[in-house]
């Protein structure tokens, strides 16, 4: 009887065991996420952005310091390199992109941008001349409204192919903040360079066309130089009157520097680390990645992974893209960057190559141990629209609910913030460039407007834009205020817009979300 009873006891304490494992598997979940791909780029990354991210990380960026312009200004130069190019054997060749960067604690914000368009030899460099010495005339450059030019630029090695009209190009950086380019077709040895003298810069020539022929300048028999001096207006260059002086007397003891050819750098690079490039890893630990899978019949296709920051796995998909490659190993370098924790972007790892894919997390689901899903049911949900950390915006609010009588119309979905320490007023100022936030237009029926507050002074401004639809959206100013209206918004069209109106001296970037209303009365949610 005593053994029956021990046995019994046994028995119920192997059941209470089994019940409390039981219920503690259900109570242990894992979550799963899905992610989706998003029809447009929206998370503030350009092209030009992830070029210097790509740059950085393959070690092919060069940044050289623009003290005139500021302690945070710097020349990015980007290096896209090819080996299947060339003419007559010569394959090792790049492409060089050029910016000014505005850096403060990491981030950068672009402020002007050229490409170079001649090829030019791997890792020759540029040379690049600080002209505080040699243009010093300022007063002149204030009589004429030109912005003062500050360096001169030339990259080193240019690849000439005799094959096809050759080209000679240098670039300028003035006090406005401004990179101008210059590509003069070099056949016959016509194209203009820069030289400076008596504290100007001036665009030199030493042969022209006439006709069929391509006579030197001549002073009394002599071969002479043509000298303009540049004027620099807000992106447009004019030419102040021309001197001709004897080649002969053009002499850096007679005043004269030439910046053509090997003239050497006075502005040596720095470290790229003051760039800094949060990866692959979200706000909140967890980390993306990108990979080639093999699908077979020499397909690969891109698959993202999630981690949590223990290591485990979260999420794992295809992005929707493949191509096509003769092995594993032509695959190109992919990169991926956690925008915010529902959003990155994968690109290839390659300066200058344009595929950009960006993805967002629109479901959540969670799963016991025991194989129940407990949570998600796929729905999406509210999405996290917090912008990155190097942007100088921040929250309004999350979503609209639709179900609202009074809808915020196009409402400011994120505040423009000068004083937040990412950018300040004075250094706005300076940029001269306004980064507006989203402008949200519901395509429906009746009168709508809005305003926006750019924390620093506009000159008047009007314009009625015709690009959303088959009627207009008028756009205008009112000091600090850009404006909108719209009389006709249903005859809008569903899209993203990204625009660019240049007011006095200010260039303003905008982006408007044309949205068309949900056939229920529940809540969606605007995705950036």
């Amino acid at each position: 009887m005593n053994l029956m009873k021990t046995i019994i006891s046994m028995v119920l304490s192997l059941v209470l065991v089994l019940s409390f494992i039981t219920v503690n598997a259900e109570n242990k979940k894992i979550e799963y996420e899905l992610w989706t791909e998003s029809p447009y780029v929206t998370s503030g990354l350009t092209h030009n952005d992830l070029n210097i991210y790509r740059a950085k990380s393959i070690s092919e960026l060069d940044l050289y310091p623009l003290s005139r312009l500021g302690s945070n200004y710097y020349l990015a130069i980007c290096e896209e390199k090819t080996s299947n190019g060339g003419y007559n054997g010569k394959t090792k060749t790049s492409y060089l992109y050029s910016y000014i960067i505005l850096v403060n604690n990491g981030d950068f914000i672009i402020i002007s941008q050229q490409s170079l368009g001649e090829e030019h030899y791997w890792d020759r460099g540029i040379a690049i001349q600080n002209l505080v010495s040699t243009v010093s005339n300022s007063t002149w450059y204030a009589t004429q409204n030109s912005e003062v030019p500050y360096y001169v630029i030339e990259a080193q090695g240019k690849y000439s192919n005799y094959n096809y009209t050759d080209y000679y190009e240098h670039l300028i950086i003035t006090s406005g903040g401004r990179i101008y380019r210059f590509s003069q077709n070099a056949d016959y040895g016509t194209e203009e360079s820069a030289t400076a003298y008596n504290g100007l810069l001036y665009a030199t020539a030493y042969r022209y066309r006439s006709g069929s022929s391509y006579p030197y300048y001549k002073i009394d028999n002599y071969n002479a130089a043509r000298l303009k001096p540049y004027i620099f207006q807000g992106g447009t260059v004019n030419y102040g009157t021309y001197m001709d002086v004897k080649t002969s007397e053009m002499t850096t003891a007679n005043g004269y520097s030439i910046y053509k050819g090997s003239f050497g750098s006075n502005v040596s690079t720095t470290s790229s680390s003051i760039i800094s490039q949060n990866g692959n890893t979200f706000p909140d630990g967890r980390s993306v990645s990108a990979s080639w899978i093999g699908m077979g019949n020499y397909i690969y296709e891109i698959w993202y992974t999630i981690k949590n920051s223990d290591g485990t796995t979260k999420s794992r998909g295809p992005t929707g893209y493949a191509t096509t490659f003769s092995s594993s190993f032509d695959t190109f370098d992919l990169m991926t960057i956690a925008v915010n924790n529902s959003k990155f972007v994968v690109c290839v790892n390659q300066v200058g190559h344009s595929f950009i894919k960006e993805y967002y997390r629109v479901a959540v689901v969670e799963e016991t141990i025991s194989g129940e899903i407990v949570g998600g049911s796929g729905s999406i949900g509210t999405k996290n629209i917090t912008p990155p950390t190097s942007a100088d915006t921040e929250p309004v609010q999350s979503s609209i609910d639709f179900a609202q009588e009074d809808l915020p119309l196009g409402y400011n979905i994120r505040n423009n913030v000068i004083d937040s320490g990412k950018l300040d007023s004075g250094l706005r100022q300076q940029v001269n460039t306004i980064r507006l936030n989203d402008i949200v237009i519901l395509k429906k029926s009746g009168y709508i407007s809005g305003s926006r507050n750019t924390g620093t002074s506009l000159s008047y401004y009007s314009t009625y834009d015709y690009s959303f639809g088959s009627n207009y959206i008028r756009f205008y100013t009112n000091g600090q205020n850009f404006l909108w209206y719209c009389y006709y918004p249903e005859t809008l069209s569903v899209g993203t817009y990204s625009k660019t109106y240049y007011i006095g001296d200010k260039t303003v970037y905008v982006t408007i979300k044309v949205i068309a209303p949900p056939t229920n009365n529940g809540t969606t949610t605007v995705v950036f």
